[in-house]
């Protein structure tokens, strides 16, 4: 059944008592079915270079040049070109109504008239040519990789943000496979620079960033390591052996026991040799795949450019 017909089965102008009550019927009583519903929105301050687009339950679309507060804000209002923006918004100034809410004041009680607040608005995504900084305009901290001044970028931010894929979904970091760019650069960013350093993080709130573990070299590096313990125990169960025959032919008065004692005081040295060799091998392994206080190795089991909390 159309909305439409269900919408005049539902809602009986019949039991309407007066012709206020019967337009409020046919337009939707209380906002149900998508009815227009009167509510108080905060009216945007409008730059001059702005083009806006809203309907009467706070949505808007900013097209103009890159802000982020007040016309004097980002690189529109530093008078920059080549800074343009489109802005998605939908609940202007909501922190602020709701604290007002909360406190008996009146809806739009210091959000009469706004322009974009990042960090009071509901939900927003945010496309522009050249941000002044976009992590500053979200008051994300500086962290590792390419500074975000004067580069292009797509934000969004909501109480809860989803991407989803029907079968796949892919964070992706560097530069695209296009022809055309200069041989041995490719790709450049909005500034025309070389890529490089690029690196992707997975933050939650001011947890500090830890370089995620490299799954492939982790598990080489514990079968490596697990190999040398065996040959180390089997070394040390070998050396052990000798000793007690050691001590079984120094306890004896059997002619010729000093000739048999060298052997095994030369077999003991041969393994007491492996057992060095293992030792320096596993710390030369050790060095190469964790740790990194001096020179990070070629097997190191860290990414130096996928880090989360």
């Amino acid at each position: 059944m159309p909305t439409e017909e269900f919408f005049k089965k539902s809602l009986n102008i019949a039991n309407a008592a007066s012709d206020y009550s019967i337009r409020l019927v046919e337009n939707g009583a209380a906002g149900f079915f998508c009815a227009n519903l009167p509510e108080k929105v905060p009216e945007f301050d409008k730059a001059q270079c702005e083009t806006s687009l809203s309907g009467s339950n706070n949505a808007f679309i900013v097209l103009g040049r890159d802000r982020n507060a007040s016309w004097g804000s980002g690189n529109g209002g530093d008078g920059m070109a080549q800074c343009g923006m489109i802005d998605l918004v939908a609940g202007r100034g909501q922190l602020i109504m709701m604290d007002n809410e909360k406190n008996n004041r009146d809806a739009l009680d210091r959000v009469e008239i706004v322009g974009p607040m990042f960090h009071s608005d509901a939900a927003r995504i945010y496309i522009t040519q050249k941000a002044k900084d976009i992590d500053q305009y979200f008051g994300l901290k500086p962290s590792g990789g390419p500074h975000a001044i004067n580069k292009s970028a797509v934000a969004a931010k909501a109480d809860q943000v989803r991407l989803i894929g029907r079968e796949k979904v892919r964070i992706y970091c560097g530069r695209g496979s296009f022809d055309g760019f200069e041989t041995g650069i490719g790709e450049t960013n909005s500034l025309g620079e070389r890529l490089q350093g690029q690196v992707i993080e997975l933050q939650v709130g001011d947890q500090e960033l830890h370089p995620m573990v490299l799954g492939n070299k982790l598990v080489d590096y514990f079968k490596k390591k697990r190999k040398k313990e065996i040959e180390m125990y089997e070394n040390l169960v070998e050396t052990n052996n000798h000793i007690m025959q050691l001590a079984v032919v120094v306890g004896s008065s059997i002619p010729g026991a000093a000739g048999v004692t060298f052997n095994i005081f030369k077999q003991y040295l041969i393994q007491q040799d492996k057992l060095l060799k293992n030792s320096i091998n596993t710390i030369i392994q050790d060095l190469n795949s964790i740790d990194s206080e001096f020179l990070v190795g070629n097997n190191h089991i860290l990414s130096d450019s996928v880090y989360t909390t």
